[in-house]
Order: structure tokens, then sequence, then C-alpha cells
């Protein structure tokens, strides 16, 4: 089954480019199967629609790869998200975050 990603971020943090680089990278060497997108957040209205609380932000399915997200009530298009993954911080999604995210929303 093909996937759907979407990389969401705002103008103001640049890490987005690097899950767009990961999730390139991953299409391109098989590891998944996947169209995916860029989205831009500009407003709170944005932000609400899709669950926004800080860029980058990876959706598959239209799922948070971040576990902990579905907890996040306070949505708003500013600022830069960190993930916290097995113990480190991240400044994007890591790919093995992604990887257990498309083990789980297949």
């Amino acid at each position: 089954m093909k996937l759907s990603i979407q990389v969401l971020h705002n103008n103001q943090c640049t890490f987005w480019r690097s899950d767009w680089a990961l999730l390139e990278s991953l299409i391109k060497e098989g590891k998944i199967d996947a169209d995916f997108e860029e989205v831009l957040i500009d407003t709170d209205e944005k932000a609400k629609q899709y669950r926004f609380f800080g860029s980058p932000q990876v959706n598959i399915n239209g799922v948070d790869v971040d576990p902990m997200a579905a907890q996040m009530t306070n949505f708003h298009w500013t600022g830069c998200r960190p993930y916290f993954y097995k113990n480190q911080t991240y400044d994007y999604a890591p790919e093995a975050m992604i990887m257990e995210a498309v083990g789980r929303l297949k």
C-alpha cells in the first residue's frame, strides 16, 4: 500500500528540509513506498486544521509520526518543534521514528 506523507512546516524553521531530504532518500532506497508533499502552515486556522504545533511535522496517512503528538491541544503556526526519541532530542523527526510510524500506520 502506498503511503501518503506530508511534511508540514512554517516559514520560521528550516529543519523541515532535513525531513524532506530524509524522506526522498528513504523512497529512493525503496525503504518506503509513498507519495509526499510539502504543506506550508502560515495561519493558526491551518495549524488547527492539521493539528500542527511546530515545525517540522511529518504526517503519514494523516497521523503525526510522533506518538506523543496525540496529546497536544495547543495548535499554532509559529515556532520550531523538537522531537524526543529514545532519550535524545532532535530538530526534526529521526529516521527510526519515521520507520516505526510506517510500521504502525500501514
